[in-house]
């Protein structure tokens, strides 16, 4: 059975906000569900999400999304408890709908997201330690879950099979401007939508971001690379790290430009953090 190093969260559930179920403020048909965390058990677990849905009886769901991603199979299964729920639902990036969480973000009836979030999809992906025979296990696994997204985010989209393959192999960071031209999100909000009273769920997309170390993206736009920068020195506000570490992913792989030292120091330092937290599980793919 192969094997997957992952960062694993330290924090229990209790001290990690960023799951919330509420009435939505002024709307009372409808309530409001806040994924502000990666996806998995670092995070929002999908056993978690989907009994909180079920006791959900309003006949509207808006579902505010701001992950950096995490595990696919929790993601897939929370994207097919939304879907299978009677309620009319919304979702909304508020911030970042990255990885699987942007898988998460389609399974609304209506998809809309912030003028200044953003969208990313890539490949899913796994450390194995074991031999050739694991190794090519877990390749046919994640070669198998890759056709699953592929079709997943062409039914979402305009754009064809081919097209979403060549953008989940390039790891894609859209806008919202550029999401909502490969059909992913139908409409951008320009003004913020009403938020509960839970501080977090004001913070603007831009604060939102922060909370996340997005350093192990190797093509994160430059946009969000010095916030990354500043989330790793800090070793994260919380501990919070979407996966494993590969030496090509972070600042210094794809596109990313990290040439100066600084961030050079800093991703050492994020990877010692990293080390410092492993555990063995049972391999999944990301």
């Amino acid at each position: 059975m192969p094997k997957m190093i992952q960062a694993r969260a330290r924090l229990a559930p209790a001290d990690r906000p960023g799951f919330a179920v509420r009435a939505l403020a002024g709307a009372e048909d409808t309530t409001e569900i806040l994924l502000y965390d990666e996806i998995g058990m670092w995070g929002i677990q999908a056993g978690d999400f989907v009994r909180a849905l079920q006791m959900i009886a309003t006949p509207k769901i808006l579902v505010r999304v701001n992950s950096p991603g995490g595990d696919v199979f929790d993601g897939l299964a929370i994207f097919n408890a939304l879907r299978a729920h009677p309620a009319i639902v919304q979702t909304h990036v508020d911030g970042l709908a990255a990885s699987i969480a942007s898988v998460i973000a389609l399974a609304g009836e209506t998809v809309t997201a912030a003028e200044n979030s953003f969208f990313m999809v890539h490949n899913p992906w796994s450390i194995v330690i074991g031999d050739a025979g694991d190794m090519r296990q877990m390749a046919g696994i994640l070669d198998k879950v890759t056709g699953q997204l592929i079709a997943l985010y062409a039914e979402a989209s305009t754009k064809a099979p081919a097209a979403i393959a060549a953008m989940l192999d390039a790891e894609t960071w859209l806008t919202a401007q550029e999401a909502q031209a490969s059909g992913f999100v139908d409409s951008i909000l320009d003004e913020p939508l009403h938020a509960g009273e839970d501080a977090g769920a004001e913070a603007s997309p831009a604060d939102a971001l922060a909370g996340f170390d997005l350093s192990i993206y190797r093509n994160l736009p430059r946009a969000l690379r010095e916030r990354a920068r500043v989330a790793v020195e800090r070793g994260a506000p919380d501990g919070r790290q979407d996966g494993p570490g590969r030496p090509e992913d972070g600042p210094g792989g794809g596109q990313a430009d990290s040439s100066t030292a600084q961030e050079g120091a800093a991703l050492a330092r994020f990877r010692r953090l990293q080390q410092a937290r492993l555990s063995l599980v049972e391999g999944t793919p990301r």
